[in-house]
């Protein structure tokens, strides 16, 4: 169920910042806080004395009449309408302020973003009440920042401890937070700052803080000092979008011509750190993990993720060159950034009181953590918490009664220590979290998308998001990567295990020795059992396999024979063809000859014919159809030595020189045996291509 007052909070703040202006004088934070509850109060006529009491109740805040008349006075001509009701003065917004403040508070709203959110992630849902959820989780954000900033601007200020707010929800309800988050939505990472900002604004509204006095000019020149865990965030041990966002971060420190320090305690945590997990890395042989297959089943960032993700397509992936790609990127953050490095302490390290009071500090810290139940607490991380806290205690020399006054902070993402911090400092807080001074700095400085979006990162709460962390996930490795080197086979038994929920494998307070052991154990007998399996696939394909060879040889010999039918079956097709051809081509060979030798047989009548021609003029004479003798005794009768009686004469004797020609044409075609060979060869050759 959704509280009335957190939804009063939140619409206060998206009225207050609608127009996207986060400098404002306090007449005009007033005037929109007047604006807020005749909106809320869905805009009817009010008396001054009736909006005082809706500012109190809905807002905590107390307003006198004169200060909201004044407000009212002022702008009655472009915000407000004024009227009379029984002699008391009555005010509502005008219709014009009340369509443009709607417009932009709906535009604004928080509630529309959680329920666009709600919407896309039905799965992730359920049956929970997820706009509770949401609203809880931001309120109590809203609560933290009050306390937090309150103790910025008044050390004084009697508060309540910072709560904890991830031991406020459970891992469900953490998860639907931070994916709420994480949803990539610029309008929904402004409403989120929108209403970190308006906790700021009511702790000046609530301190008599003027927003002369809360100004970029009178925040400057200040010295933050930066812990371990934010400079791992800026190289990408905790993953890439953190590692964007912090850059985001700093880079707006840069913006706003503050100083960043490192302290040589820092520096020398970075460093023992990071040689912490080198000696892990050679101790354990995690160089032998096959990298692609750490980062499949990893869905957690940390040293050992940005360490397997380093590796990949690397020919050189060595420890020492790991540790100086490292140390590179330390030197190179600072470059960038223009940190410096605070290697002089005011104060002797050696001195036994000193000492002393550092071990109580870092005590008291590792106390009030585990009591927390933050998982595993190093007692050597504490010991550098206490030596900064302790170097800035001294740096301070004493100035430290509010914001203005204070010159050093020490910024760190450790939500623990922030509040050990707030618990146990009775000043102004040493530890501020970067969504703290972000909030602050994002008043004055530009705004983009980029920025409010890295303003919300650092909201997110811690999570056991994995039954399995990065370190168990590699010992795992490890065992299975001694009983075979086989990415394939190392991933399939990962497979069996992640399905098993890795039950025998990791149990309660398992040494690192005994995960690795199992591990190699499980490997070895999930490889029987695929050897096994193997076999049995092998002997059943054996079968199958000489089940097919004789189905084969059958279907071999059955489509042999077939073949030869039909081969033999083609040959007979050919056989006939050809001898089709053969006849074809005889016959045409016969008929060209034929055609050849019909010329000779011609020839035998026409030679025939004109020897009975010449052979009439010697018989038969009176025959009165003996034309050649009557064309003789015709040309006898023609003068002598004419030229009519020559010329008939070779007319009549030409046809008998055709007989000789004639009779060798038949002579040739008829009766001479190698002619007649020639020829038929010749009609052979010339065949056409069809016949053959």
């Amino acid at each position: 169920m959704i509280d009335l007052k957190q939804k009063e909070i939140f619409r206060l703040a998206a009225v207050l910042y609608a127009e996207n202006n986060y400098e404002v004088s306090p007449k005009t934070i007033h005037r929109k806080i007047i604006e807020s509850v005749l909106l809320d109060n869905s805009n009817k006529p009010c008396t001054i004395h009736g909006i005082i009491d809706l500012i109190e109740n809905n807002y905590g805040f107390i307003f006198d009449y004169d200060e909201v008349f004044e407000i009212i006075d002022e702008g009655k001509s472009e915000f407000f309408l004024v009227g009379n009701l029984n002699a008391d003065l009555t005010v509502c917004l005008n219709s014009k302020r009340v369509s443009l403040l709607s417009i932009k508070v709906n535009q604004n709203n928080i509630d529309y973003f959680i329920q666009e959110f709600l919407n896309s992630h039905k799965e992730l849902i359920a049956s929970l009440d997820g706009k509770a959820i949401i609203y809880k989780f931001l309120y109590e954000v809203f609560s933290n920042n009050i306390s937090s900033f309150s103790r910025l601007i008044d050390h004084k200020k009697e508060l309540d401890g910072a709560i904890n707010i991830d031991n406020s929800f459970n891992a469900i309800e953490k998860e639907i937070i931070n994916s709420f988050l994480k949803w990539d939505n610029d309008g929904k990472n402004k409403a989120i700052f929108d209403i970190s900002s308006y906790a700021l604004e009511y702790c000046l509204i609530t301190n008599n803080v003027t927003s002369n006095t809360f100004h970029l000019k009178n925040l400057r020149n200040k010295d933050f000092y930066l812990d371990t865990n934010i400079l791992f965030r800026i190289i990408g041990i905790n993953g890439e979008s953190r590692k964007s966002r912090t850059i985001t971060f700093l880079n707006k420190f840069n913006e706003a011509g503050e100083t960043l320090i490192i302290s040589k305690f820092t520096e020398a945590e970075y460093k023992s750190t990071i040689k912490h997990y080198i000696d892990q890395i050679n101790k354990k042989n995690i160089s032998r993990v096959n990298p692609s297959l750490f980062i499949k089943y990893n869905n957690e960032s940390g040293f050992f993720d940005y360490y397997h993700r380093w590796r990949i397509n690397r020919t050189n992936d060595s420890t020492k060159y790991f540790e100086a790609h490292l140390l590179s990127e330390y030197e190179d953050l600072k470059k960038k950034f223009s940190i410096k490095e605070d290697y002089k302490i005011p104060y002797e390290e050696k001195n036994e009181d000193v000492k002393k009071l550092i071990d109580a500090l870092s005590a008291d810290i590792y106390s009030f953590k585990n009591s927390e139940n933050n998982g595993v607490v190093r007692f050597e991380t504490t010991i550098t918490d206490a030596k900064n806290i302790y170097l800035i205690k001294e740096r301070r020399d004493g100035n430290s009664r509010n914001i203005f006054e204070t010159k050093y902070f020490f910024v760190s993402a450790d939500q623990a220590l922030r509040r050990w911090d707030f618990k146990s400092n009775l000043l102004t807080p040493i530890v501020l979290l970067p969504s703290q001074w972000l909030s602050i700095l994002l008043r004055y400085v530009n705004r983009t998308n980029d920025d409010f979006k890295s303003f919300v990162s650092f909201l997110n709460l811690s999570q056991n998001e994995t039954n399995i962390t990065n370190e168990k996930l590699q010992l795992i490795l490890i065992g299975i990567s001694e009983i075979t080197q086989d990415v394939n086979k190392q991933s399939a038994i990962v497979e069996v295990m992640v399905e098993q929920k890795f039950k025998g494998i990791l149990e309660n307070n398992s040494t690192e020795d005994e995960i690795v052991e199992r591990s190699r154990v499980f490997a070895r007998t999930e490889l029987e059992k695929r050897l096994d399996e193997i076999e049995e696939i092998n002997h059943a394909l054996s079968e199958s396999l000489d089940s097919h060879i004789k189905g084969t040889n059958a279907a071999f010999y059955e489509l042999e024979v077939e073949q030869q039918e039909k081969i033999s079956s083609v040959k007979e097709l050919e056989l006939e063809n050809r001898k089709l051809k053969r006849e074809l081509r005889d016959r045409y060979v016969k008929g060209k000859f034929r055609l050849w030798q019909t010329q000779g047989y011609v020839c035998i009548p026409l030679i025939t014919f004109l020897i009975c021609l010449y052979i009439l003029l010697f018989i038969f004479q009176g025959w009165n159809y003996n034309y050649p003798h009557i064309v003789a005794k015709w040309i006898d009768t023609l003068p002598k030595d004419s030229i009519q009686k020559d010329f008939a004469h070779y007319i009549y004797l030409a046809p008998l020189a055709g007989i000789a020609p004639l009779s060798l044409v038949a002579f040739n075609r008829l009766l001479n045996k190698e002619k007649r060979f020639n020829q038929a060869k010749n009609i052979e050759n010339s065949t056409p291509q069809h016949y053959l």
